[in-house]
């Protein structure tokens, strides 16, 4: 199932940064003929959240996200695993009250239109909880892992 998750953001983020490239020149072209298509700006907007928060999911899935383990790696094997439980529960509780705010903040806009495109704005900031949602599937996968062998 991860794989299949993994290769979904993975063919997702690729359509939607061809279609930001293809909204961006057609905004470019328009304001080179001295018209200038108000909606691209939007558009193109509302395509760098998706961007943002499905390509942040799909580097935590390909185990890309930033750690620092300068000072961890010099810790015995033992203290190494403490830390990474820690880590997890604390990265778990994170997600859980990123999932919970942007899903409040999902609900307050969702009757909001957008600007120019009189798009429903929740329908776009649905992708923050989805994105934070799909990081927490992956934690939780993971924590079998930090569970002794036995």
């Amino acid at each position: 199932m991860i794989k299949k998750i993994e290769k979904t953001l993975e063919f997702i983020n690729v359509l939607l940064i061809a279609g930001l490239i293809v909204v961006i020149s057609l905004q470019i072209f328009s304001r080179m003929m001295n018209e200038s298509l108000i909606w691209t700006e939007e558009l193109s907007r509302f395509v760098l959240v998706y961007i943002t928060f499905l390509g942040a999911s799909l580097a935590f899935y390909k185990g890309e996200n930033l750690r620092i383990t300068m000072i961890i790696d010099k810790f015995s094997p033992k203290i190494k695993k403490l830390n990474d439980i820690v880590m997890f529960f604390l990265s778990t509780a994170i997600v859980i009250c990123l999932i919970y705010f942007s899903v409040l903040f999902t609900i307050e806009v969702w009757q909001t239109p957008s600007t120019a495109l009189q798009w429903n704005k929740g329908l776009i900031m649905i992708v923050l909880p989805v994105g934070f949602s799909l990081i927490l599937i992956k934690l939780l996968k993971e924590f079998k892992n930090l569970l002794p062998r036995g």
